[in-house]
């Protein structure tokens, strides 16, 4: 041993040899038995015993590449929910949007008796002074179909244009 003032006691490892064995050849010796080592037995079980283990490898890699890839499928069908919910909703605003606009038309029909005008019910005016109407050749719809009570529009336009 040496010894120093500045080190504690230092023993040299000791260096096994080629012919002892050493732990894991004794725990090896342990587990298998007599008759198999040194034998084509014992090959057999060891390169079975590779095979395994390349195999286990291999089926792991798969494994996890399959669940990288299920994954990524995941998070596209995902984003695509996302995207088919938002289009849902607007769906669903538009939606009511149209319901409070045909809502309005049914209460129009039924409270306030309006319809909308037939063709019977239109005339087209076309003026007989062109110069009056800025120089163009425009036609104007009129609604016919008024209450019994007031003059029609075609009759308060002549009068209109006469003056």
């Amino acid at each position: 041993m040496i010894k120093s003032h500045k080190q504690k006691n230092i023993t040299p490892k000791k260096v096994a040899s080629k012919n002892e064995p050493t732990k894991v050849d004794k725990v090896i010796a342990e587990i298998m038995p007599k008759n198999l080592k040194g034998s084509k037995g014992f090959l057999f079980v060891f390169f079975a015993l590779i095979i395994a283990i390349l195999w286990t490898g291999i089926v792991t890699a798969h494994n996890i590449h399959q669940y990288r890839k299920n994954y990524g499928e995941l998070q596209q069908i995902k984003n695509q929910y996302m995207k088919l919910e938002i289009e849902y909703r607007r769906l669903l605003i538009a939606q009511q949007t149209f319901s409070t606009t045909q809502k309005i038309a049914s209460r129009a029909r039924s409270e306030l008796n309006m319809h909308f005008p037939t063709f019977q019910h239109k005339m087209v005016l076309q003026p007989t002074h062109l110069s009056e109407i800025n120089n163009t050749s425009q036609t104007i719809e009129v609604d016919e179909a008024l209450p019994s009570n007031t003059q029609p529009r075609s009759a308060m336009i002549d009068q209109e244009v006469s003056q």
